[in-house]
């Protein structure tokens, strides 16, 4: 979800715009790092990372999304 920085304070209850809903079907497993930056454009670019714990069932993924803003 996107929420704003500035509505995050003790006791608040947050809701903000769903950026990303995964299931199984999209093999996304133990997410384990997190980058978020600013393209020439603009827009912001989040990257996730995961490895694959030495096991042939779980992969190593970099996932990176662009939002339009």
């Amino acid at each position: 979800r996107r929420i704003a920085g500035s509505t995050i304070m003790e006791g608040a209850l947050l809701d903000g715009e769903i950026l990303l809903e995964a299931d199984n079907t999209y093999r996304i497993d133990n997410m384990e790092g997190l980058a978020i930056r600013r393209d020439a454009d603009g827009n912001t670019v989040i990257a996730i990372i995961s490895d694959d714990n030495f096991s042939v069932l779980q992969s190593t993924l970099l996932l990176e999304f662009k939002i339009s803003d």
